[in-house]
């Protein structure tokens, strides 16, 4: 619930009220939200957003939840817009069919590895005088 009102995982609030985005996210919970073009992304530990199947991620374009280019195997922990592209990273090892060691990028179509991705979990990241910056364990 979220001010009175019956939501799973991820609402809105419109300044007065707070709203649902149509039934939510299924799983266990929802870990990153990011804006990347023009739609807002959602991103954790989830296998459906409203009816739409899904893997850990999913879009939202203001009126019906999409999946993104085959999700990810495992879980994503944070979502990050670098340099023209929505960075993900977490704890999976294939972001669509792309290999990736727990760092991928998408550029509104498709996914691609990062360099050799990261060893552990990526659990933030954030851009700092142009560059992006990751932390995890």
């Amino acid at each position: 619930m979220a001010g009175g009102v019956p939501v799973n995982k991820i609402t809105r609030l419109n300044g007065l009220k707070f709203d649902s985005l149509g039934s939510g996210i299924n799983g266990q919970s929802v870990k990153a939200l990011a804006v990347y073009g023009g739609q807002l992304y959602a991103a954790g530990i989830f296998t459906l957003a409203g009816n739409v199947p899904v893997k850990n991620i999913a879009r939202w374009n203001g009126a019906n939840w999409d999946s993104v280019g085959g999700g990810t195997d495992n879980q994503i922990w944070d979502l990050q817009v670098y340099n023209g592209e929505l960075y993900a990273t977490g704890y999976f090892t294939k972001a669509g069919s792309v290999s990736s060691n727990s760092m991928a990028k998408w550029n509104g179509l498709n996914w691609s590895a990062v360099s050799g991705g990261i060893n552990g979990i990526g659990v933030t990241m954030k851009v700092y005088q142009n560059e992006l910056y990751v932390a995890g364990n």
